[in-house]
C-alpha cells in the first residue's frame, strides 16, 4: 500500500494522497486529504491512513459527497420505516444536512464540521418557511437524523469513522409533563359531558393508549363483557392522507384490561351509536370505527387534536394536551399501587426502564411509600430499642425465623439421590438393590 504527501501552494498546508486496490471494472482509486500544520503532522495522519486501509476499515466511497450518500441513504429508509419517520428524516436532510455538508465528500466530513453546523442552526433562520428560529429540541432531532445516517455510512464501510459520536448532543428543555389528579380528571370529563370528545377522553384517563391508538380502534377490538381491548393499529396523516398502519413497537401492539367506568363509558356510546343510526335508517355494522366526528365521519389525527385544543380553550380549563391524558393515567396508575412492569405494559414501552424514566416523579413517590410502610412495621421497635438497651440474655427470647422448613420426607434425599432416575410417570422409579435395570 503506498501513500505519498506533497507540500500545498500556501504555507502550512499539506496534500495526502493513499492509492486504493482498483475498482471491479480496472479503474484506479484514491483518498486524499488535506491537512493543515507541520510535516510531522501530515506524516502522523498518512500513518493512520495506511492503517486504515490496511486494515480494511475503509472501502472507500469512490469521491461520494454527503448529499450522494444521504440520497442513498433515504433510499435505503424508504420501506424500512414508518412513513412519518420517512418524512421526517427527508425534510431534514433536504432542508439541512444537505445545505450544511452536501458539497462535502464523504471521507473530509470531521467533528469540526458537525460542531460548525450545529452551531449554525440554533442561531440561524429556519429553511421551512416558518417563522423564527429552530428550537433545541428541533436541532437535537437534526443531530439524531445526522448521527444515525452516519451510523449506517460506518456499517456500508462508505466512511471510517461517525463524525457525529465525537460531538456532545445538543441539550434542550424537555416540555413539562402535565398531569390530573382525580379531581382534574372528574372537571375535565364533567366539561366534556354531551359533546364528541366525551367518550374518548373517559377511555383515554382509563387505558393509556395514544392519539394514533385511540382513533384507529373499531369496535371489533373490544370485548365489552370480557373488559379487554386489542390494540392492533395505529392511525396516521402522511402528506395529507390518513391511514392506518402498525402500532409504533412490536410492545405497542397489545390487549389490556379495561376499568369498569371504561366499559360503561363504552356501552353508553355504543348504544347512543344505535339510536342514531336507526334514527338516520343508517345500516347496522359490527366492524366500524369507535370514535367519530359528530357529523359521522372518522377522525384525522390533526384536526381531533385541535377540536380538543379549542375545547379546553372554550371550557376554560387549565391548559393540558391530549398526550398528557396518557401521561395522567401512568402516573394514577403507579399512585394507586399498580406495579411498575404492568404499567409498562398497559403503556406499551419497549421497557420498565422507558416507563420509569418518563415517570420518575411518580416512582419517587412509590419509594417514600414503600419506606413509609416499613417504618409503619418496625418504626416503633427500632425505636424502642435504640432508647433502651437489652442485656444479651434476653436476646435469646427472639431468634431468627426459618423462611423454608424441609419436610420430614426430604431430610434424607441425599441418601437416595443417586438411586432416582428421572421419571417415566407420574412417580420416579427406584433402582435400589434387589431391582433389576
Amino acid at each position: 500500500m503506498k501513500g505519498y504527501i506533497t507540500r500545498g501552494r500556501s504555507g502550512g498546508t499539506w496534500y495526502l494522497r493513499v492509492e486504493l486496490s482498483r475498482s471491479n471494472n480496472g479503474k484506479r482509486r484514491q483518498r486524499r486529504e488535506t491537512v493543515r500544520g507541520t510535516k510531522a503532522d501530515a506524516q502522523h495522519r498518512l500513518r493512520d491512513l495506511l492503517r486504515e486501509v490496511e486494515g480494511g476499515g475503509y472501502i472507500g466511497s469512490d469521491g461520494q459527497t454527503i448529499a450522494e450518500m444521504a440520497k442513498r441513504w433515504l433510499a435505503t429508509k424508504e420501506h424500512r420505516v414508518a412513513a412519518k419517520t420517512y418524512t421526517f428524516y427527508a425534510s431534514h436532510v433536504r432542508l439541512y444536512i444537505v445545505p450544511a455538508f452536501g458539497s462535502l465528500r464523504a471521507e473530509s466530513l470531521r467533528p469540526s464540521h458537525v460542531e460548525a453546523a450545529l452551531a449554525a442552526w440554533a442561531r440561524g433562520n429556519r429553511n421551512d418557511r416558518e417563522r423564527g428560529m429552530l428550537s433545541s429540541r428541533s436541532v437535537s432531532h437534526l443531530f439524531s437524523t445526522l448521527r444515525t445516517f452516519l451510523r449506517w455510512s460506518v456499517k456500508m464501510g462508505l466512511v471510517v469513522r461517525n463524525a457525529a459520536d465525537a460531538v456532545d448532543p445538543p441539550r434542550f428543555e424537555r416540555k413539562e409533563m402535565r398531569v390530573l389528579d382525580a379531581a382534574g380528571v372528574a372537571r375535565l370529563l364533567r366539561a366534556a359531558h354531551g359533546s364528541e370528545l366525551q367518550t374518548i377522553v373517559a377511555v383515554a384517563v382509563g387505558t393509556g393508549l395514544r392519539r394514533g391508538e385511540l382513533l384507529a380502534l373499531r369496535w371489533s377490538d373490544i370485548n365489552l363483557d370480557a373488559r379487554r381491548l386489542t390494540v392492533r393499529r395505529s392511525l396516521e396523516t402522511v402528506k395529507g392522507v390518513t391511514r392506518t398502519k402498525a402500532p409504533k413497537t412490536a410492545r405497542s401492539a397489545r390487549t389490556i384490561a379495561l376499568p369498569r367506568f371504561v366499559v360503561g363509558a363504552l356501552r353508553e356510546e355504543l348504544r347512543h351509536r344505535d339510536e342514531l343510526r336507526r334514527a338516520l335508517g343508517m345500516k347496522q355494522t359490527e366492524d366500524g370505527w369507535v370514535f367519530l366526528r359528530g357529523d359521522g365521519a372518522p377522525w384525522e389525527p390533526g384536526a381531533f387534536s385541535l377540536s380538543f385544543a379549542r375545547f379546553v380553550k372554550r371550557a376554560k380549563l387549565p391548559h393540558i394536551r391530549f398526550h398528557d391524558l396518557r401521561h395522567s393515567f401512568g402516573t394514577l396508575a403507579l399512585a394507586s399501587g399498580v406495579d411498575l412492569q404492568t404499567v409498562s405494559r398497559a403503556l406499551g414501552h419497549e421497557s420498565t426502564s422507558i416507563t420509569s424514566r418518563i415517570y420518575l416523579h411518580a416512582v419517587e413517590t412509590l419509594q417514600d411509600d414503600a419506606a413509609a410502610r416499613i417504618d409503619a412495621l418496625l418504626g416503633n421497635a427500632v425505636t424502642s430499642a435504640l432508647a433502651t438497651p437489652v442485656s444479651p440474655a434476653k436476646l435469646v427470647e427472639s431468634v431468627p425465623q426459618r423462611c423454608h422448613v424441609p419436610s420430614s420426607r426430604m431430610k434424607n434425599a441425599r441418601r437416595f439421590a443417586r438411586s432416582v432416575v428421572a421419571p417415566t410417570g407420574i412417580e420416579p422409579v427406584y433402582r435400589g438393590p434387589g431391582r433389576s435395570r
